[in-house]
């Protein structure tokens, strides 16, 4: 039920004949990761936790970015929004922990709020001025829009500060983003060899119907500043 109501559990996954450019993301959660194993089939691109606001660094962020590289896998990397922190100082300290973009798929914002978030900043107006900000900061120096990781709750209510972006979808209910979403992480219950201590997981995506890893990379991959 808990992993129902943060959208990260679905009664039938979606099937691979119709979506076959199958995605990971990963974080410090996952622990340790022999990428020549994680580079499996099943895996054809990856995003990577950086971190959260202006201080917080994903513990695993280095030893990703270098297993990543040398995975040969298209990656990026995600972003956990701050609703405590000013949005242009979050842009500084994303691209500072991430190093250049260029070659990269675009980045992802993660905007989901936890209940203690929710009650903490309740102000809508701060809100959408935080996320409009890194969003409008990372557009500028990256070249393209960032991908909006959200559910269907934080879709609905920061929606117009987002409008243009593309869709990673969080949620049961992919209905919810208007069937504009562009990727979605449907499970947390990824296996894989790769993974050091077998206990661990990673989110299984994927994008949408029909895309191929040449169709994502077109789309994504960051060219200019």
């Amino acid at each position: 039920m808990t992993l129902r109501s943060r959208g990260l559990l679905f009664d039938d996954p979606p099937p691979l004949n119709l979506y076959p450019c199958r995605g990971a993301y990963v974080s410090e959660e996952c622990g340790s990761i022999n990428w020549e194993k994680f580079n499996e089939k099943y895996i054809s691109f990856v995003y990577i936790r950086a971190g959260k606001g202006i201080s917080f660094t994903d513990k695993q962020l280095e030893d990703n970015l270098k297993g990543a590289l040398k995975s040969g896998l298209p990656f990026g990397f995600v972003f956990d929004l701050s609703f405590s922190a000013d949005g242009l100082r979050q842009a500084d300290a994303f691209l500072e922990a991430t190093g250049d973009m260029t070659g990269r798929l675009a980045p992802v914002i993660d905007i989901r709020m936890s209940l203690i978030e929710r009650l903490l900043y309740n102000d809508k107006r701060r809100t959408l001025k935080i996320l409009s900000e890194l969003r409008t900061a990372l557009k500028r120096r990256c070249g393209c829009d960032p991908v909006i990781m959200t559910d269907e709750r934080s879709y609905s209510e920061l929606a117009e500060a987002v409008k243009g972006c593309p869709i990673l979808g969080v949620d049961d209910d992919v209905s919810a983003f208007g069937g504009e979403w562009y990727m979605l992480a449907y499970s947390p219950d990824g296996r894989s060899e790769g993974l050091e201590d077998i206990t661990k997981r990673y989110t299984m995506m994927t994008a949408y119907k029909g895309c191929t890893l040449d169709k994502l990379c077109a789309d994504l991959t960051v060219s200019n500043k």
